[in-house]
């Protein structure tokens, strides 16, 4: 009885740790850099040599279809505007292409870089970090022939994922840290923010920093908002995690040896979260047009997201007050308050 007993709370603890995981694409080769354009998902393909592109509204998991050839190890994806940024390991190079033009081929960026990897943007300026070199150099995208300027060398080992918080730039290194540089600063000091092993691609969101985690088979994230900063883990139990997308609803996986793109539920996180917070109610749900919210103070923020993120009604709400909706397409939507407190709602 007892072996039955823990066999069934294994199975249970199980479930609801990856309940709220599900596979967006499978069938890809060594799945690495990801980006996200409305229900374009773009996946660097290191196996081809390829970007790949799925169409998110189509649930069919094993079809994505060849968005690029000859890209050689795709690194890091980063979509400025209509521009899809691809940082090529191999070729020393940063490429782009117009995914808004379907008749648009890829352009070289800059050339002559060793083994670029990571992207980020601030103003003007992109910044890549070279894994192989140990540093980080910035490119002016605003001109024809950009030439790299360093902004940090000596980087205590690989360089992996960037991301900015503010004049903050994150970047994933060595295996061993998170670490930091204020880009203002002409010699920007290098502070390391946390020691965490196995960090690839990073993302930041609502004052979260998201890792991916190769080695602990993992996502991660904590708040860089906090002096000494906690992690806590998102979702684990996964194979090879290279990198990540988050929106407000969902964080978007890419699993290397696992072949596949995976989707966690990042609302199971929010509401959790905020159950010490203001809560509220509201009905009726599903509805057709009206929804009645009660229980918020007065002129608080509101906003509707579908369920890739993307926002299609924000404003602000008196208590005891009524949504419309009706003007949304039926299906699936989240209401968030305040920034912290989401809800499902359904449009039929």
């Amino acid at each position: 009885m007892t072996k039955q007993y823990l066999f069934y709370f294994l199975l249970v603890i199980t479930i609801n740790s990856f309940a709220q995981t599900t596979t967006v694409v499978t069938g890809l080769s060594n799945p690495v850099g990801l980006a996200l354009n409305g229900n374009d998902l773009y996946v660097g393909s290191v196996g081809n040599q390829k970007v790949m592109k799925k169409d998110l509204s189509d649930t069919t998991t094993t079809l994505a279809t060849d968005y690029l050839t000859n890209i050689s190890f795709p690194g890091f994806l980063l979509l400025i505007g209509d521009y899809l940024y691809i940082p090529q390991v191999s070729d020393s190079k940063v490429t782009r292409i117009d995914v808004s033009d379907p008749n648009s081929s890829p352009e070289d960026v800059v050339t002559g870089i060793n083994t670029p990897i990571g992207l980020a943007l601030r103003g003007n300026d992109l910044y890549i970090s070279l894994r192989f070199s140990n540093k980080i150099v910035k490119i002016d995208i605003s001109q024809s022939n950009p030439s790299p300027t360093d902004v940090v060398t000596g980087i205590n080992g690989w360089v992996n994922g960037l991301a900015f918080y503010g004049n903050d730039l994150y970047f994933s290194h060595n295996n061993t840290s998170i670490s930091k540089i204020d880009v203002t600063q002409v010699n920007p000091n290098i502070t390391e923010v946390t020691p965490m092993s196995g960090g690839a691609g990073i993302r930041i969101k609502d004052n979260y920093l998201y890792v991916a985690r190769p080695n602990e088979s993992k996502v991660s994230r904590f708040d860089v908002t906090q002096t000494t900063p906690t992690i806590t883990d998102v979702v684990s139990a996964l194979n090879t995690p290279w990198d990540i997308i988050v929106t407000d609803n969902f964080l978007y996986i890419s699993e290397q040896f696992g072949a596949k793109v995976s989707r966690f539920d990042l609302t199971t996180l929010s509401t959790e979260n905020s159950a010490q917070k203001v809560t509220f109610e509201y009905y009726p749900n599903p509805t057709s047009g009206l929804l009645s919210i009660k229980g918020l103070e007065d002129n608080a923020t509101y906003k509707i997201t579908d369920i890739n993120g993307k926002i299609v009604l924000k404003g602000k709400t008196i208590n005891n007050s009524n949504l419309d909706i009706s003007d949304l397409k039926n299906g699936i939507y989240f209401l968030r308050i305040n920034e912290y407190q989401i809800k499902k709602i359904i449009k039929k």
